[in-house]
């Protein structure tokens, strides 16, 4: 049986692999994300957990906060584009952080999602060296149990 983080992290990537968004993405769950240029010609949401933090929550249940990260990562095309293209990757990043927001993520843990924060919004070096967009959400849940 997985534990709480993997589990977590298999269901948002199958609420991200189920949604219906205004551009088309692969999802895959990895601890160690490694896509390579020729993987990236179309838009790849890595789902990777990152984080488990446990406390009291009663004197005999515990508290388990989840972090997942996702990775949004693209190659684009034309130097040309940059504006347009940086720009639909943003509103995609938007849109799978307002779907995750409602998600039912884990619905047999009861996981509750507590708050989702942009922290990369563009990786500058691989955007200017290998024109490659990458972004990353972290989303945080909870269960009690």
């Amino acid at each position: 049986m997985a534990g709480t983080l993997a589990t977590i992290a298999e269901s948002v990537c199958r609420e991200l692999l189920a949604a219906t968004l205004s551009r088309s993405f692969e999802a895959v769950r990895l601890y160690v994300p490694t896509a390579g240029l020729e993987e990236l010609s179309a838009v790849r949401v890595t789902v990777r957990p990152a984080g488990l933090e446990l406390a009291p929550e009663t004197r005999t249940a515990a508290r388990k906060t989840v972090v997942v990260e996702l990775g949004v990562q693209e190659r684009l095309g034309d130097v040309r584009d940059d504006e347009q293209a940086t720009d639909d990757h943003v509103a995609l990043v938007e849109e799978i952080a307002d779907l995750m927001r409602s998600a039912a993520v884990a619905p047999d843990l009861h996981a509750r999602w507590l708050a989702t924060e942009v922290v990369a919004l563009a990786g500058m070096e691989d955007l200017e060296r290998l024109r490659v967009m990458t972004s990353v959400l972290r989303l945080t849940y909870r269960t009690v149990g």
